[in-house]
């Protein structure tokens, strides 16, 4: 299944960038991989809005231990990657994508630096994201994170 794979992908960049003794990525691996490593380079204070965004642990700010504050789960990773997406595309022809093809583009550059490729990757045009072609709903996997479905007639 095409979605395994790349959670597969997901998991494997999660630990690359995770402090081995805390087990968890560090504010530290987090920025390097949004300023640095990839070629999505956010400003160093985009980078640090995004990941403070992305915490959900920290419900007394003030109570919260250091490893709180400056470390991610899995779980905020995954917010990490929508937060990133929607930060980096902002002002640019892209901005109107959908959130979902913002982050297949980030993904397929994120992965890239651990070696790993997404699987069902679509290619991006340059200068932009490509217009997403309609298909067959029954055919599309599940393939990146951050979908959502829409049903007809249930905001009109």
């Amino acid at each position: 299944m095409v979605f395994d794979a790349n959670k597969v992908g997901i998991m494997a960049l999660y630990q690359a960038y995770t402090h081995p003794k805390i087990k968890k990525m560090t504010l530290e691996l987090v920025l390097k991989l949004m300023t640095q490593d990839s070629t999505i380079k956010l400003a160093e204070k985009d980078a640090i809005i995004c990941y403070g965004s992305c915490q959900m642990t920290c419900i007394d700010i003030v109570k919260s231990s250091k490893d709180e504050l400056f470390t991610l789960e899995f779980l905020e990773f995954l917010e990490l990657i929508g937060r990133v997406a929607n930060q980096y595309f902002l002002g640019s022809e892209s901005e109107q994508k959908p959130l979902c093809d913002k982050i297949a583009y980030i993904l397929d550059e994120w992965l890239a630096v651990i070696d790993f490729k997404r699987e069902d990757a679509q290619p991006y045009e340059e200068g932009g994201l490509e217009d997403s072609e309609e298909e067959d709903p029954e055919s599309v996997g599940l393939d990146t994170i951050g979908s959502i479905v829409l049903l007809p007639g249930l905001y009109d």
